[in-house]
């Protein structure tokens, strides 16, 4: 009995391995069959080629110009764009100033005591003053000038210290660097101020140089003017400011 299943166990494998090889001769069959079909088919034709081979020529006429010209998109025209300067800007023109009008308190003076007014030229020595100061009065007292806005006696200033260049040059108009005199009465003040000060005259005329003179006054330290050895604290002074020198005199 067990040879006999010995012997059917060896029939199953020679069955298996038949059947093993066919399948492997068929599949070589196969591939033969298809490689035999791609060698028989070629490229398609579409037809037999006539003629010599040589290139043809051909014209075009102007009809067909014109067609060929309408179906060529043309390109557009380069527009010269002028650049357009603009003309300059015109120079701005200085305004002429205008003369002032009637100022009230306003004394009016020939050009005799306006050119008088010139305290540089007052002496400074007591022994000169002496000289020229008339009988009964004190060497050091002051001489009277003229008078003032409210019949006053009116004095020249003295100075207790000048006023530089940088404290005048915001109140002096423009156009007058070069030359300018103006001429104002202030009254005197304790600490050598001024105040309530009033135009007396300019020169030339019209130019707001005595008004620029009145409104920088609050910066100006006058010596009060002195009688019998006492200072006159509210007396007035006559002041004239002279641009040439940009120094008030």
């Amino acid at each position: 009995m067990r040879a006999a299943y010995v012997e059917e166990a060896r029939d199953d494998d020679r069955a298996l391995f038949r059947r093993r090889v066919a399948g492997f001769l068929l599949a070589i069959a196969i591939e033969i069959l298809v490689v035999l079909v791609l060698l028989t088919i070629g490229p398609p034709k579409f037809g037999t080629p006539t003629g010599d081979g040589r290139p043809k020529t051909f014209t075009i006429t102007q009809s067909a110009e014109k067609e060929q010209a309408k179906k060529t998109p043309q390109k557009k025209r380069a527009t010269k764009v002028t650049k357009v300067v603009p003309p300059p800007p015109p120079t701005p023109q200085r305004p002429t100033p205008t003369p002032l009008g009637p100022i009230p308190g306003l004394i009016p003076l020939t050009r005799e005591q306006y050119v008088a007014a010139d305290i540089g030229k007052i002496k400074s020595t007591k022994a000169e003053q002496a000289d020229a100061a008339p009988d009964g009065a004190a060497a050091d007292d002051s001489q009277v000038a003229g008078t003032g806005p409210n019949g006053e006696p009116l004095y020249d200033a003295e100075w207790y210290r000048e006023p530089t260049d940088a404290q005048m040059a915001f109140y002096i108009p423009k156009g007058l660097r070069d030359g300018g005199s103006a001429l104002i009465a202030c009254k005197t003040a304790p600490r050598y101020k001024v105040v309530d000060c009033v135009l007396l005259g300019e020169d030339p005329p019209g130019t707001g140089l005595a008004r620029g003179v009145r409104d920088a006054a609050w910066q100006f330290q006058v010596r009060p003017p002195r009688k019998g050895g006492k200072q006159l604290i509210g007396a007035w002074v006559r002041i004239r400011f002279d641009l040439v020198t940009r120094k008030a005199r």
